[in-house]
């Protein structure tokens, strides 16, 4: 499976590019996943079932219904769900986890980032000698990432 992790500051369009992508990839018949990482707590509305029993020590929840489910939990089950959910997946696109040691895109504007493994390519500002596209490039951005796990 290819999987790469989209990286940059809030607000500079990670999330676009993620589904331009997805976009991108479903449209060449791949099968895609997303996966999202969040830096402030995921919670559950404090008046749903489920929050009650998680308040009462579940550190683990599940909900489900013929649309789909969630998975809430206290512990870091990530890799182990990651690796069940996505079995079978073409490509697995990540935003955020940038101290991962997945291939990363990097969103770069004027920030200032902190020393990264593994940027593969940027988007926005050039950084170093790797491989820059616009954000609006995303044929070309797709291509590249194809490319790279040949």
């Amino acid at each position: 499976m290819i999987k790469f992790s989209v990286v940059g500051y809030k607000n500079t369009g990670k999330t676009t590019l993620c589904g331009d992508l997805a976009h991108l990839f479903t449209n060449k018949n791949y099968k895609v996943g997303y996966l999202k990482y969040a830096h402030c707590e995921i919670k559950l509305d404090d008046e749903t079932d489920t929050h009650r029993v998680r308040q009462k020590g579940a550190s683990t929840s599940i909900v489900t219904s013929p649309h789909g489910f969630e998975i809430i939990s206290n512990n870091n089950l990530s890799e182990k769900i990651i690796d069940f959910t996505f079995d079978g997946y073409d490509i697995l696109i990540i935003e955020g986890n940038k101290f991962s040691e997945l291939p990363k895109i990097l969103i770069y504007n004027d920030e200032d980032i902190p020393k990264l493994k593994n940027v593969i390519a940027t988007v926005g500002r050039p950084l170093k000698n790797l491989p820059n596209f616009n954000n609006n490039e995303i044929e070309e951005i797709g291509e590249f990432i194809l490319n790279y796990f040949k």
